[in-house]
């Protein structure tokens, strides 16, 4: 039995090994920011400790520590993307070993085992562990409070078992969004417990506990949470992602979301047909929380299995959304819950035919994640790729030039261009970023208009460095009251948009791209064409987009006439601060020209003046 043991040692050791050398290989990628990391890191480099406990722009919403960690180590290391990520990638490791022990407790060592490999080789656990997101601490907080509390559950008489649980838990309760449903399982788990309960201290201790955390989490919700949650943007937005059983689709809705969830955790995307075959984990789960009670009793069952069920609740009174990133604060317990009903499920078939069942379905199961994670070694993954394409367009852009920004590579374009070494323009960044977040002009992520789109975006041009940025005006695919995106941009979109790039009169165009459905990019270029413009650059990478344009002059086109500053009648004096919405809806009604805004003078203006343009 000790040889059989030590093997199976030996072999979770390897797990833990190639669940590290999977994420490092992604982590050193370093692949560019994509759409919702570049979002949360303007936040991170813009603001000061004290600024990041305000809510935050662009719709972002993060924990408070989390935050400052990041803040804390750009400061001290630089904010590059291997920076950003350090505190998700070490907390991904941390996670695995964490595992190990829980499942050490729990399984037996073959379950042991078959857990260690899922946790080890899931793409989930993979991607947010190199993501410049707070959702792989999730995972690693409720881990651990769910090993300190079973080993209170273990040794209840233990002061300091009790104390290590009521500090983690704080840590969690601050540092941890779902945090409300990771510790509510915890003290029913412990109230259970025969010894728990007939000892008053005990009781006393577990009562205080948790009003402490109740105390935390409600402070944490109304200062940090609760305009994220109030959002009608966010509510439209989480719209589709809440279970039910309601209505005719509803039952498909809910299945198609838990298939989902379970395709990302264990398989891999790749078809419609995973989502629907992934519904078979609820068997399972299902078996392995009837193991778990009768093997570990129902202290522990509770443990893990209350989170889950108060998940569940939330999502179907449409509090909670069951969406895979936020629910991968649920990795260990579902993992732990599967590998137990794999374990029972081959009992079950041994008791009829013997044979190694269980090395059988976990390969079934482990052969997609075992695919995707050597596809991914290979060749890591990228999302919006824009990193690469900004640099070309700064070495070869002329000055004077006019760069067109899609919306929603607004963030991504900020976070690349900004000089943070040497005096970052954080005006620009908040005025920009302001001005793509909900509630601002350029939205990138607004409904349809329900109409065309005639005229609009003119005044949306500014100048940063040598050249004019050009900022898009929504496509109107974004999401409507039923949280359902658009299939095509507004009519007109694209035409207004090439409209707008004629009338800069600069002879030399670019266009910038990301974070698109495909349409987009292939609707604009076509009304490029139609219009009479020449593409000299059209460079594609992973959901992003590079183009060079040149239109042919004419006098509609010809550049406007210049901005004699005596014309100018107003100049903000914003040195020191970023400018807000209502700065500038205070000076609106006097500007009628033209603003320069900020140390590195980004100006925004009804004409422009390009002496590069007339010369050519």
């Amino acid at each position: 039995m000790k040889p059989e043991r030590s093997g199976l040692d030996r072999f979770a050791t390897g797990a833990i090994v190639l669940g590290v050398l999977l994420r490092l290989r992604q982590y050193v990628e370093a692949r560019p920011l994509w759409l919702d990391e570049a979002m949360l890191s303007l936040n991170v480099l813009i603001r000061s400790f004290r600024g990041l406990l305000q809510p935050l722009d662009q719709d972002q919403t993060a924990p408070v520590p989390f935050l400052w960690g990041e803040k804390f180590l750009t400061l001290i290391l630089g904010p590059s993307e291997l920076v950003l990520r350090v505190i998700p990638f070490l907390a991904g490791i941390a996670f695995l070993l964490v595992l190990r022990r829980l499942t050490t407790r729990l399984l037996s060592p073959q379950a042991s085992l078959l857990a260690l490999l899922l946790g080890a080789l899931s793409p989930s656990l993979i991607q947010y562990s190199t993501e410049a997101k707070p959702y792989g601490l999730d995972a690693l907080l409720a881990a651990v409070v769910l090993l300190l509390a079973l080993e209170v559950l273990q040794e209840p008489q233990s002061i300091r078992r009790w104390r290590r649980l009521a500090v983690a838990g704080t840590v969690t309760a601050l540092s941890s969004v779902p945090a409300v449903f990771t510790l509510s399982g915890v003290v029913p788990a412990l109230a259970s417990k025969g010894e728990i309960r007939r000892d008053d201290a005990a009781l006393r201790r577990l009562a205080l506990i948790g009003a402490g955390w109740l105390v935390v989490l409600g402070l944490s919700y109304a200062l940090i949470y609760r305009p994220a949650v109030e959002s009608p943007y966010m509510k439209r937005y989480w719209t589709p992602y809440f279970l039910t059983l309601r209505g005719d689709g509803g039952p498909a809705q809910s299945g198609f979301l838990i298939g989902t969830v379970f395709t990302q955790f264990f398989l891999a995307l790749g078809g419609a047909w995973r989502v629907t075959a992934a519904l078979l984990f609820l068997v399972p789960l299902t078996l392995g929380l009837v193991r778990l009670w009768k093997d570990q009793g129902a202290s522990r069952a509770l443990l893990v299995g209350l989170p889950l069920a108060a998940v569940i609740g939330a999502s179907v009174l449409r509090f909670y959304p069951f969406a895979s990133r936020l629910l991968l604060f649920e990795a260990a317990s579902t993992i732990i819950l599967i590998a137990a009903g794999l374990d029972d499920l081959a009992d079950r078939v041994g008791r009829i035919v013997k044979g190694p069942w269980l090395a059988l379905g976990g390969a079934v199961i482990l052969i997609f994640a075992v695919l995707d994670g050597t596809r991914s070694f290979i060749d890591p993954p990228r999302r919006d790729d824009l990193g690469p394409l900004i640099t070309e367009l700064e070495e070869n852009h002329q000055p004077g030039a006019a760069v067109y920004v899609f919306d929603r590579s607004v963030p991504a374009w900020l976070y690349y261009t900004t000089d943070w070494k040497h005096s970052p323009d954080t005006a620009r960044v908040h005025t920009l970023g302001n001005l793509v977040s909900s509630g601002g002009r350029a939205f990138r992520h607004a409904p349809s208009r329900r109409g065309p789109v005639k005229s609009e975006g003119d005044d949306l041009l500014f100048r940063y460095r040598d050249w004019r940025e050009l900022i898009g005006v929504p496509t109107g695919m974004g999401p409507d009251e039923r949280g359902i995106n658009g299939e095509r941009p507004d009519s007109g979109w694209a035409e207004n948009e090439v409209r707008r790039l004629k009338a800069t009169g600069s002879s030399d165009c670019w266009i910038v791209m990301s974070a698109f459905s495909p349409v987009v990019p292939a609707t604009l270029r076509k009304a490029i064409e139609r219009e009479g413009g020449k593409i000299l650059l059209w460079r594609e990478r992973q959901v992003a987009v590079l183009g060079r344009v040149r239109f042919a002059a004419s006098p509609a086109d010809a550049p406007l006439e210049p901005v004699h500053e005596s014309q100018v009648l107003v100049q903000l004096q914003f040195l020191a601060r970023p400018v807000g919405d209502e700065d500038r809806r205070a000076f609106e009604d006097r500007l009628t020209l033209g603003e320069t805004i900020g140390a590195q003078g980004i100006s925004r203006v009804h004409q422009v003046h390009d002496p590069v343009g007339q010369s050519q």
